[in-house]
């Protein structure tokens, strides 16, 4: 049985990595009341916000052919077979999840599909359970709306919850999501060999802006605008500078750190518990670390007087 799963966050948000990462962790985001206000032992812990590309590939497949936590770029990529059918080869698809270290509001899902002979197209059907369950932890509603993305309408869903309850002396804190409405963007539903796809989301909370919602939307619109800033159709997405812009700020935070000599398994686990660390904070969020990281809701989420000593990898 699987215990630990990898994780993938900018300090922002984080979101635990598994078969099913319905929930996803926003700092300072919290629901429930203070200790000394408790009732039936239900105290403030992190609250659930619905994770907007829990995607999975849908239909028949063939075996898990693997995934990955990529430290040095902080992306976690799966690989998934799918099997032949008489119109399509088997098909070997990619996918790349990651949260933006330079823009904190975005989560970002990249796929791209190979195959070794057959047609230059194929078609792929992502599946995924679009805030289908309602967050304990908040009062909600879903809205939809069209957004233009150069010169094209596009469909987005947009999630806007308030927390329930708070701690003596806070208040209720509002998260907004928002995410295309369909993922492939693409009225044929066709993908082409060996092209990079890009799906952002956007994450946003009254602990970071005054207006989560607006921001989300405006966040999620600007990303898209850069996606396909070079199409002329939405039916065929375009990489950005979004992974490269991503990929350059977590190589200037692994400037810092140490090297371990000799034992590779001290030099595996410091490595892997500065890339936890660093996931879980961001300099422009004023939130310390808890047992577990941001994406675990362990110890409820909360810092402890000691905090800096436990941190050390």
């Amino acid at each position: 049985r699987v215990q630990y799963h990898s994780m993938i966050g900018n300090g922002f948000f984080a979101v635990e990595m598994k078969p099913r990462c319905q929930w996803l962790h926003v700092a300072g985001v919290f629901n429930g009341p203070d200790a000394a206000h408790s009732q039936n032992g239900a105290i403030s812990h992190r609250a659930k916000v619905p994770n907007p590309l829990d995607v999975s590939f849908s239909g028949p497949w063939r075996g898990n052919g693997g995934a990955a936590l990529d430290l040095r770029s902080a992306a976690y990529i799966v690989h998934s077979r799918l099997p032949p059918t008489v119109s399509q080869p088997m098909v070997m698809l990619e996918q790349r999840f990651y949260a933006h270290r330079s823009r904190p509001s975005l989560m970002v899902m990249e796929f791209e599909a190979m195959w070794e002979k057959g047609p230059d197209r194929v078609s792929i059907a992502l599946q995924r359970n679009l805030f289908m369950q309602e967050s304990p932890d908040f009062d909600a509603r879903v809205f939809h709306e069209t957004l233009d993305v150069n010169g094209h309408n596009v469909a987005i869903t947009i999630w806007c919850g308030r927390t329930q309850k708070a701690e003596s002396g806070a208040g209720l804190v509002d998260v907004a999501v928002a995410v295309p409405t369909d993922l492939m963007l693409s009225p044929d539903r066709l993908i082409q060999r060996g092209r990079t796809y890009v799906i952002p989301a956007a994450v946003q909370s009254s602990t970071a802006v005054s207006e989560p919602r607006a921001s989300a939307v405006r966040d999620l619109q600007n990303a898209l605008r850069e996606v396909y800033a070079d199409s002329h159709s939405l039916s065929v997405p375009d990489n950005s500078a979004m992974r490269a812009e991503h990929q350059t700020a977590w190589a200037d935070l692994w400037r810092s750190g140490f090297e371990v000599q000799g034992r590779q398994d001290v030099r595996r686990a410091v490595k892997s518990s500065t890339y936890y660390l660093l996931s879980s904070a961001n300099e422009n969020y004023a939130y310390s670390l808890s047992p577990g990281g941001l994406a675990s809701n362990g110890y409820h989420g909360h810092t402890f007087w000691d905090a800096e000593t436990w941190m050390y990898p």
